[in-house]
């Protein structure tokens, strides 16, 4: 049981165009009992003024490191930002996100019901664009008794797993290694939910969401648009499901059922446009992989790593994942 009252919500910042948006969302908020540390990725942005600028109404660290980490470990950044933190719970959102008035309120009453027997608690999400306005609404809080649950929602696009959305415990991450890393960050957030869920399960935040904003200047379009290199990930992303499946409790029949019905599509569609050189010997590779964990054929799997390329038809073939 761990009901401690302390809570630091990290932010890992870059970008400080929406910044002055979540650091008032947090002033606004109803329940006043947690700290804010703004962590700056070494952005050549004005980051500093703006946290100054909430000093009076905000309980604010800012901490700046030099060197520039999000850019090629996005995991690793932050885990360094969590590092920073003494409280037993930890929120990390974005430095374009914003959290809905009744969210930290929510999470303490939540917490105090389940007697804190949860590693990990979940808001519900509402998707922003650049002017605030919402572009998806009600996306479901993750309520899961399993790892394997918890991926197959998670990857059917059921709920998100911005790392947002997540209040978690910060003596359980970092007994696991913290936060598993994938280039760019991609399926990690997926992977540490996951693990942080799987003993016992995520416990929803019921009535109360955050607002995560999908922008041009955001992460996951420009990943999208490297399919090869995405596709890698989610390949490294299934290699690990497999290399982790006793703490996440999977069987065999969870890794088949998760390859075929999730994890394939964005593969084919993510390497459709790819050279020619690299993408021939990465489907081959992949293709292999797929067969190993799931039940298709070696030969159906490189049928429709080429059928996807000669359709060029990535954008429909893969179903949208979210990520940070």
């Amino acid at each position: 049981m761990r009901t401690s009252d302390s809570l630091d919500i990290v932010i890992p910042a870059y970008k400080a165009r929406f910044l002055p948006v979540l650091l008032q969302s947090l002033a606004h908020q109803r329940s006043k009992n947690f700290s804010v540390i703004v962590c700056d990725d070494a952005s050549p942005e004005p980051l500093e003024p703006i946290c100054q600028e909430f000093g009076e109404r905000l309980p604010i660290r800012y901490v700046r490191f030099e060197r520039n980490l999000g850019a090629t470990d996005l995991a690793g950044h932050w885990n360094r930002s969590v590092a920073l933190s003494h409280a037993p719970w930890v929120l990390l959102p974005g430095d374009d996100d914003a959290l809905e008035e009744n969210c930290i309120e929510s999470f303490w009453s939540t917490l105090a019901a389940s007697h804190g027997a949860f590693d990990v608690y979940s808001f519900g999400v509402r998707v922003i664009d650049e002017q605030d306005s919402i572009l998806r609404d009600g996306i479901a809080a993750a309520a899961t008794t399993s790892a394997a649950q918890y991926l197959r929602q998670r990857l059917a696009d059921d709920i998100y797993a911005v790392p947002a959305a997540y209040v978690f415990s910060r003596q359980t991450l970092e007994a696991l290694g913290g936060f598993v890393s994938f280039d760019r960050g991609w399926h990690s957030d997926d992977a540490t939910w996951a693990l942080l869920g799987a003993r016992h399960g995520i416990q929803p935040i019921e009535g109360a969401c955050i607002r995560w904003r999908t922008s041009s200047i955001s992460l996951t379009p420009a990943m999208l648009r490297d399919g090869l290199r995405s596709a890698q990930a989610t390949l490294a992303f299934l290699s690990w499901m497999v290399a982790n499946r006793s703490p996440l409790a999977l069987t065999p029949s969870d890794i088949r059922h998760l390859t075929d019905e999730f994890l394939c599509w964005p593969l084919y569609g993510g390497m459709a446009n790819a050279s020619h050189r690299a993408w021939l010997p990465a489907a081959w590779r992949t293709a292999r992989l797929l067969r190993r964990h799931g039940s298709k054929s070696l030969l159906r799997h490189l049928f429709r790593f080429a059928r996807a390329r000669a359709t060029r038809r990535s954008a429909s073939i893969a179903p949208p994942l979210a990520t940070s």
